[in-house]
This record gives structure tokens, sequence and C-alpha cells, in this order.
């Protein structure tokens, strides 16, 4: 495992737990899923990470964290 990547991976796990702070049954959106649970939606960004994606994220109504990836190279995509 390349060392930037899994600096990566870990950047945004703690960034995005941070970000959450204390809430609870946050739902995950992940572009052409079903809304999946914290636990599998940090799963998916970890494995889209190694992948060799990069993953970017928000939050919406509090408890929706809505993610979308790309890859290098491509145009980094806006939320829609």
């Amino acid at each position: 495992m390349n060392e930037e990547v899994e600096k990566r991976w870990l950047e945004i796990k703690l960034k995005i737990l941070n970000d959450l702070g204390n809430r609870n049954n946050i739902k995950v959106y992940i572009p052409r899923w079903k809304p999946v649970d914290l636990k599998t939606g940090l799963e998916w960004i970890q494995k889209t990470i190694y992948e060799g994606y990069y993953v970017k994220y928000r939050i919406r109504d509090n408890d929706h964290l809505e993610l979308m990836y790309w890859e290098f190279g491509e145009d980094e995509p806006d939320f829609s």
C-alpha cells in the first residue's frame, strides 16, 4: 500500500468523523447506490481511495453524507 494513499484515506476519514461529531443515524449517499449507514460508507470510501480514485463529501440536512468520486486526470465533479 502506497503511504500517500493510506494518508489520504486516514485524512478524509478523520475529517468526516470530526465534521459529523456526535450525530447519529447518518445516511450515506454514494452515486448509483441506495443510502447506506456510516460504517458501510466509510468502507466504500476506503476501497475507492485504495483503487486510485479521489473522494469528496458534503454534509446535508445534518444527517446526510453525500459522496462523489473521480479518477486522476478527470475534472472534479460538482454536487448537483
